[in-house]
């Protein structure tokens, strides 16, 4: 395994962001990939922005992917240096991506709904206690477990997410695919119509040429065989008593 025992922010979201990296930079999966979804996981969260500036918490994840790009550098993971490799890039792509205003925009709205998700049923669980008579506690109340819980949900709803993008991408790669192929066979068609109508002309040509040989050779012949066999009528001779 390529990235333990990073330390960095207590934050939840940066909590988040250490355990999805860790545990995906390593596993090897064709629905979820590190490149394609956990490194979405941008940290900032709106809390955290109210106390601290952006560029401090900029310095603060360039320090945290400085760690985590020495970590996976495939010179230091040499017996696994195709996936290290991967895993490299693919933390260079997500520094870049948490630059990206739009990008860290959409990372927020996904951990925000799992963390309002937990919160939502943790709130139903204390109402159906206090329901049953029973005292509202929940192993939510657990700084930790509720943060385990959150970390949950949010991988859950990045899995949901990369799921739909994928089957978007392959759809749309469907549809790009059926219109080349209707593309290419109207060339196709365009290109048998061209040879036919070419190859029809020149037939046509030669039929028209066929034609007036045969007409002048049966002409010819007409006035050969006119001439051969034209003959002045016979004089019958007068016989006398």
């Amino acid at each position: 395994m390529f990235v333990t025992g990073i330390v960095c922010s207590t934050s939840l979201y940066w909590h988040i962001l250490i355990r999805v990296v860790s545990w995906f930079v390593h596993v090897q999966t064709n629905v979820i990939t590190l490149d394609s979804f956990c490194l979405r996981l941008i940290p900032f969260s709106q809390k955290s922005l109210k106390y601290t500036s952006s560029f401090t918490m900029i310095l603060i994840a360039r320090s945290f992917f400085l760690q985590l790009s020495i970590l996976v550098h495939p010179d230091k993971n040499q017996d696994d240096a195709d996936r290290a490799q991967k895993a490299f890039e693919a933390v260079d792509k997500a520094y870049k991506l948490l630059l990206d205003q739009e990008q860290k925009k959409r990372a927020l709205d996904v951990i925000q709904a799992g963390k309002e998700y937990v919160e939502h049923t943790v709130k139903e669980k204390k109402k159906q206690l206090k329901k049953d008579g029973k005292p509202p506690t929940v192993e939510e109340d657990d700084p930790e477990v509720f943060k385990q819980a959150v970390y949950k949900q949010t991988m859950k709803l990045f899995a949901e997410l990369e799921i739909k993008r994928k089957e978007r991408e392959a759809k749309e790669m469907h549809e790009r695919k059926r219109q080349r192929e209707e593309e290419i066979e109207a060339q196709e068609k365009a290109k048998r119509e061209r040879e036919w109508q070419k190859n029809f002309e020149e037939s046509r040509d030669g039929r028209v040429d066929s034609w007036r040989n045969f007409q002048a050779n049966t002409k010819g012949k007409k006035e050969k065989k006119n001439r051969t066999f034209l003959r002045p009528p016979k004089v019958k001779m007068e016989q006398r008593e």
